[in-house]
């Protein structure tokens, strides 16, 4: 007996896509029409209901398509004004054509045109809501333009149309990570992982996400890496690899990279930029210059960011003249762009100023900053119309430190204040800052060690260097002292070191009672790769003279025990008054109000001299300020004994050093040792009695 039957299959596909598709053509959503057609001709061959669609499909079918392969072949071969010119006659017989119209907004968009763009892009949508093409390049276009918000809406629609196209996704996702929408980003991140696991870019896309927002360097230089093995050649894959070593503060790795993403691209200028920034940062000072100078060569237009780079690395390395030069050269450039205004005035020192009340520049100076809303419109924007600013506060409010300088060396005391308490008080109102919170986890971190030995660390000391961190308040001698101190043979300072910092964050450490001995071995080692990176010398002896490392003085003594910690002190007025009238970025926001500059000032005051009855036995050197001015000889003699170093003749010739200064202190650390930088306060004595009385009373918030 045979069981075998015969089994017919049907020649029709089923009711409901038929009716499915008559729809999508009816809606003149013909590419979706067009697709899913074909994929059912290709199962049901024979259908003649199929047939019959694609008969009425057919006129739409071929009008659209035809003149896409049209464009698509004019477009890389024909001149704008050539392609213009076959649109417009197109148009006349194909008046309700969407993709006509779609290919205008392209053009335009080539062309960075960008309200024209919308404006063709617009016109394709409304003769085919659903063409996808006119979507998401109205979408890019917003996007190009600044306006975010509408770059995310028709993104949005293109992807309800097709929710795996994974250019639009990826648009999207950057759309949203200049958004902040980070929970967003991650879930069509992952989404792009499950759908395109084989993607470069969307490894890309996973490296600047956890670039931007992850606390671990190392995941994005992992999803980078992946991208680059996926595809070698990827478009600035190796340019990104460097972004992400440079922020881990691996400057080697970061050399490699930026090294092959200009072999692949000998145009690309950020790369050429980047480049030079490590140069800078290892101390390449003249290769940082010629990298300058090639992204002239490449782009003349790109005069202005490079004049600005130049202006911070001769500041940097003391040549005040050269940095004078080209601030003086962007003003010409562009006399509405901000920041050289504001450094030529802090360029001013007691030898020589570079500009003064009587000055064109310093009258521009003052036009710009009391007329903000003129301003607004006329000063320098970059490359996407956005108003340039200095960490998120619109530029034009830092003005007022320079304004404040001028007068200030003009011993135009009463003027010059006004314009100081402006400036402050329009940074401090750009962002949240509260001193409860800073007093609460700075005392909650020296709880930590209340009822704990210190005498010796947490884990294996098995540290190769003998690191020197000079603590304390900024603008207090730090930068000085570093400079002294690395002309020693056996000295190399590498300045404001992150590591500390960022892995003490990373772990909470001001919130934990106490970390965990393989996240203390971890921070150690950390730590030990920045300086392996940075340090280009023999020197066992290694200075990191970042100021705020008095919180985590608990946590280096746990890592590194043998460790030498020299707070310098100040006079608290001098100290304060110095931080209140200096452009710090907005990230220390303290810093911005005569009252809360005070109370840390006083917060610091309290862990310091908790850290000094805890360690006892002078395991904490304290050098006045004041004390290493008047008297350098002996106050140098004496540190260098504290880390068991002779004394080197050498130390008191700093100011000749071509060692970069990389912070506020630069000029006056190149002017030399002078008693001119002590009570300077005096002069504004009546104008910060809040300040002077919340010191002088140890009050805390």
């Amino acid at each position: 007996m045979n069981d075998n039957k015969n089994i017919t299959l049907s020649v029709e596909p089923p009711a409901h896509r038929l009716k499915s598709i008559k729809k999508l053509i009816e809606s003149d959503d013909i590419k979706k029409a067009s697709n899913e057609l074909n994929m059912l001709s290709s199962v049901f061959p024979k259908s003649n209901k199929l047939k019959k669609l694609e008969r009425l499909l057919d006129p739409f079918i071929k009008q659209e398509n035809k003149l896409e392969i049209k464009y698509e072949n004019l477009f890389n071969t024909e001149s704008e004004a050539s392609i213009l010119q076959s649109i417009k006659e197109d148009q006349i017989k194909y008046p309700n054509s969407s993709m006509l119209f779609a290919y205008i907004g392209r053009l335009q968009l080539s062309k960075k045109r960008y309200k024209e763009a919308i404006k063709a892009f617009s016109e394709a949508i409304k003769l085919n809501q659903n063409n996808i093409f006119a979507l998401a390049n109205i979408a890019v276009c917003y996007h190009r333009a600044g306006d975010i918000d509408n770059a995310i809406f028709y993104i949005e629609k293109a992807l309800i149309l097709d929710t795996n196209d994974e250019i639009n996704l990826d648009n999207y996702v950057i759309f949203l990570m200049e958004k902040n929408e980070i929970e967003k980003s991650a879930k069509i991140l992952n989404k792009l992982s499950v759908v395109f696991p084989n993607s470069a870019m969307t490894w890309n896309l996973h490296g600047i996400f956890h670039n931007k927002y992850g606390n671990n360097p190392n995941k994005a230089i992992e999803a980078f890496l992946k991208c680059k093995k996926i595809d070698p050649n990827y478009h600035l894959v190796d340019f990104n690899i460097g972004n992400a070593y440079m922020k881990n503060k691996d400057f080697i790795k970061a050399n490699d990279h930026f090294k092959e993403s200009i072999y692949k691209n000998k145009n690309h200028t950020a790369s050429y930029l980047n480049m030079a920034v490590v140069q800078n940062n290892t101390d390449n000072y003249d290769k940082a210059i010629q990298y300058y100078n090639e992204v002239l060569n490449i782009d003349p237009a790109a005069e202005e960011i490079v004049f600005a780079n130049l202006i911070n690395i001769y500041r940097e390395m003391g040549e005040i003249d050269k940095a004078a030069t080209y601030c003086k050269k962007l003003i010409k450039k562009n006399k509405n762009f901000i920041q050289p205004y504001i450094s030529l005035a802090q360029l001013n020192n007691k030898n020589k100023k570079y500009i003064n009340s009587n000055d064109d520049e310093f009258k521009t100076m003052l036009d710009l900053f009391n007329n903000k809303k003129v301003a607004d419109e006329i000063y320098y924007k970059d490359k996407t119309g956005q108003i340039f600013t200095i960490d998120g506060v619109k530029a034009i409010e830092y003005l007022g430190f320079g304004i404040y300088k001028v007068l200030k060396e003009e011993k135009n005391y009463n003027e010059a204040i006004k314009y100081l308490k402006k400036a402050n008080k329009s940074v401090r109102a750009s962002g949240a800052f509260n001193i409860i919170d800073i007093k609460k986890r700075y005392f909650n971190t020296l709880k930590k060690y209340e009822n704990k030995d210190l005498s010796k660390g947490s884990i294996a000391n098995n540290n190769k260097y003998v690191n020197i961190f000079i603590v304390g308040m900024p603008r207090s001698g730090s930068s000085l002292l570093e400079q002294i101190l690395s002309r020693h043979s056996k000295i190399n300072g590498l300045g404001e070191l992150t590591s500390l910092s960022r892995s003490a964050e990373h772990y909470n450490y001001t919130l934990k009672p106490d970390l965990e001995t393989e996240a203390l071995e971890l921070i150690a080692q950390k730590y030990t790769e920045e300086i392996d990176s940075l340090n280009k010398t023999e020197c066992k002896f290694i200075i990191d003279k970042m100021p705020a490392n008095f919180l985590y003085i608990g946590l280096i003594n746990d890592i590194f025990p043998n460790s030498i910690v020299i707070d310098i002190k100040r006079d608290a007025l001098d100290t304060c008054f110095s931080i209140y009238e200096q452009p710090f970025t907005n990230l220390a926001l303290y810093a911005f109000d005569q009252k809360e500059v005070a109370y840390y000032y006083n917060i610091y005051k309290k862990c310091m001299k908790f850290w000094h009855e805890k360690l006892k036995a002078n395991r904490i050197y304290t050098l006045n300020y004041e004390d290493l001015v008047i008297n350098p000889d002996k106050e140098v003699k004496n540190v260098l004994k504290h880390c068991s170093l002779d004394f080197e003749a050498d130390c008191l010739n700093f100011q000749t050093s071509k060692r970069a200064v990389r912070t506020a202190s630069v000029v006056q650390v190149k002017d030399g040792l002078h008693s001119g930088s002590l009570k300077k306060w005096k002069h504004f004595e009546k104008y910060i009695q809040p300040m002077k009385e919340i010191i002088e009373n140890e009050i805390i918030p």
